[in-house]
C-alpha cells in the first residue's frame, strides 16, 4: 500500500480481507511503516451477518426504536388522504413504507451515527444525500442504508421519518439491525431489533388497475 502525500484530502486507502483470507483460531494483522516521516491513522471494522432470522434489540445508554407503517391513500371528493397503519404483515409492490426511528438520549451527545440499514426489496423516496436543517443532521443515502451525522445529540427523545417504497417481490428473512453510536465514545451504541418485509405483487382487476 502506498499513500500519496499530495492527495492528502482524498479518501485513505481501503484493504478488505473476507472470511476465507483467515486462519482459524487468532489471528495478527500487522501494519509497518517502509519510510517516511510523521503518523500514519488507520481504522479497522469488521462487518458479519448473524444467522438468526430476527435479532432482538440490543440497547445500551441511548436506546433505538425503530417501527413500519404502511401508507395507504384514499380519494375523497378530490383529495388525497392519507392513513397510516402498522406494517403487520406481507405489503403489495408499489405500496410506501413510512419507517419512524426514535432515539432517546440521557445526555447531550456530540458526533453521534445512526446508520438503518434499508428494508430489502425496498427503495428510497429520495434519490440526494442532504443535509436535514429540522434535525440538524447531515443524511447520506447509500446502496445498502441511510446514514445520519449527527454534530450533536440533544438529550431527550429524537424523532426521524422516512419513506421506502416496495420495489421487489419476495421474502427477505435475514435483515441487518439499526445502530447508533458516538464516535468518539465507542462504549456508547443501542441497536434496533429487525423485521422481514414480504412484498407481494399486486392483483389486477379487469381494468387493469391494482387493487
Amino acid at each position: 500500500m502506498a499513500l500519496d502525500t499530495r492527495a492528502y484530502e482524498d479518501p485513505g486507502e481501503r484493504v478488505t480481507f473476507d472470511f476465507d483470507d483467515f486462519a482459524v483460531g487468532e489471528n495478527d494483522v500487522r501494519l509497518a511503516r517502509a519510510g517516511g516521516e510523521g503518523p500514519v491513522f488507520y481504522t479497522a471494522a469488521v462487518e458479519y451477518y448473524a444467522e438468526a432470522e430476527y435479532l432482538p434489540a440490543g440497547q445500551g445508554s441511548i436506546t433505538l426504536e425503530r417501527a413500519y407503517y404502511v401508507v395507504e391513500r384514499e380519494f375523497k371528493k378530490g383529495k388525497v388522504k392519507e392513513k397510516k397503519r402498522p406494517l403487520d404483515g406481507p405489503v403489495k409492490l408499489g405500496d410506501d413504507v413510512e419507517v419512524v426511528l426514535t432515539i432517546n438520549s440521557p445526555y447531550d451527545f456530540d458526533y453521534v451515527v445512526l446508520e438503518d440499514p434499508k428494508a430489502a426489496g425496498c427503495v428510497d423516496l429520495e434519490t440526494r444525500s442532504h443535509y436535514d436543517w429540522a434535525l440538524e443532521a447531515y443524511v447520506e443515502l447509500w446502496n445498502k442504508q441511510r446514514v445520519l451525522c449527527f454534530e450533536r445529540l440533544p438529550a431527550g427523545e429524537t424523532v426521524m421519518r422516512y419513506r421506502l417504497r416496495a420495489g421487489a417481490p419476495g421474502r427477505i428473512p435475514r435483515c441487518r439491525r439499526g445502530c447508533t453510536a458516538c464516535t468518539h465514545r465507542p462504549q456508547v451504541r443501542t441497536g434496533a431489533g429487525c423485521v422481514a418485509i414480504i412484498a407481494r405483487p399486486k392483483k389486477l382487476d379487469s381494468a387493469g388497475k391494482g387493487i
